[in-house]
């Protein structure tokens, strides 16, 4: 015996069909573009393949080879 499953009748799925009222001072400031967070990603991503990078350099012939491409897999 299957369990019944009810949707509701009315379900928001945006701004308008929730009732939710925004000025248009706020709305501007949600929507504001910006490239800060994306260079600082990459960035850190940039350094982290570089530091990653020279410990798989400096640990060739060593049994660390396998950890420092492990890490820089991981990265």
């Amino acid at each position: 015996m299957q369990a019944k499953v009810t949707m509701p009748e009315h379900a928001p799925t945006n701004a308008a069909s929730s009732d939710v009222t925004l000025d248009s001072k706020t709305l501007k400031s949600l929507t504001r573009r910006s490239d800060g967070p994306g260079l600082v990603y990459l960035a850190r991503w940039g350094a982290g393949l570089l530091v990653t990078g020279a410990f798989v350099w400096l640990s060739l012939g060593t049994w660390w080879l396998w950890p420092a491409m492990f890490v820089q897999v991981c990265c």
